[in-house]
């Protein structure tokens, strides 16, 4: 969907991005992560034409971006930045209805839309009559990425989209913004400096330093295979923990043992290893779960085994 060749971007004598070449395919949620400064926030402007490359190619579905108007590439990406970026003269419902209007959707087709945003986003439709500074940060981010996503495109670029947010409002709206099943038919590239946001809602993940990709992949690849020490050291601090949420108990199952006991707690193997500990060290607890993968089969698990599991799977990883 998304391809970056051989893309460079100078600001005077500075190298913001040099030489980058990226591939986002169809329907992945790739994240450019990595810290202030690197590149990740002009690479993601490129892709839009805010920011024009010095030299290097970007494409959108095969199609060079600089072929055609900038205003109309625009009207076909979603796009939601960190801070407020609402016209405050206008109501919510005005502010979700820009694009559809400039695409001249019809009135009843913007109105159902904007019902249909206000459900999956979970702001009440009393609100849609409301202007942006009667609404709380959190309130207005979930407008913003309405906003986005109102002519439904099949592109979407944010940038920091939950860095302003309180770590409260901002772990709701990452968890209901998880759950919207219309990101999964979209391609989406989201900037971040927070390691456990990237690994958290990246498909793949992009490291950048001083313009420069240093890494690419899974959130395993990284965190099992880094490539030097650069992205060792960027993610040793985070490490254990990322594991823990990330890996899943059906990544493990290999390694479990066959024993089943029908007298415990039953779980399904997509629970992560985090949440299985979790259920496994609590004072007042279970010794043993079972884990039932999608063929049905089952395997109990005890928290030695669980962590003798782990064990072998990294080992495996980094082979």
């Amino acid at each position: 969907m998304i391809s970056l060749q051989n893309v460079s971007k100078k600001f005077g004598g500075a190298v913001a991005v040099d030489d980058i070449t990226l591939t986002v395919n169809t329907g992945d949620n790739l994240v450019l992560l990595g810290t202030s400064g690197c590149g990740k926030t002009t690479t993601l402007r490129m892709i839009n034409r805010l920011i024009e490359p010095d030299s290097g190619n970007i494409l959108i579905n095969g199609k060079e971006i600089n072929s055609g108007p900038e205003e109309e590439l625009r009207r076909k990406i979603g796009y939601v930045l960190q801070h407020n970026a609402l016209f405050p003269h206008y109501t919510v419902a005005e502010n979700i209805a820009v694009v559809p209007r400039l695409l001249k959707w019809n009135e009843e087709r913007i109105s159902a839309r904007i019902k249909e945003l206000a459900g999956k986003l979970r702001f009440p439709l009393q609100f849609i009559n409301k202007y942006p500074s009667q609404l709380s940060g959190g309130q207005q981010q979930r407008v913003n990425i309405a906003r986005a996503l109102a002519a439904d495109p099949d592109v979407l670029l944010m940038d920091e989209p939950f860095g302003a947010l309180d770590p409260i409002t901002r772990n709701d709206i990452v968890t209901d913004f998880k759950q919207l099943d219309e990101l999964k038919r979209k391609t989406i590239v989201l900037v971040t400096h927070d390691v456990n946001e990237a690994f958290d809602l990246g498909d793949r993940i992009c490291l950048m330093d001083q313009g420069k990709i240093v890494q690419q992949g899974t959130p395993e690849e990284l965190l099992f295979n880094p490539c030097n020490d650069f992205v060792r050291n960027f993610l040793s601090k985070y490490t254990l923990q990322l594991s823990l949420k990330h890996i899943r108990l059906h990544d493990l199952w290999e390694h479990f043992t066959t024993n089943k006991n029908d007298n415990t707690k039953k779980i399904t193997s997509a629970t992560t290893l985090w949440q299985g500990l979790g259920m496994l060290t609590d004072p007042e607890g279970i010794e043993e779960i079972n884990v039932q993968n999608d063929n049905g089969d089952i395997k109990t698990v005890s928290l030695l085994s669980l962590m003798d599991a782990y064990r072998q799977y990294k080992m495996v990883k980094r082979q």
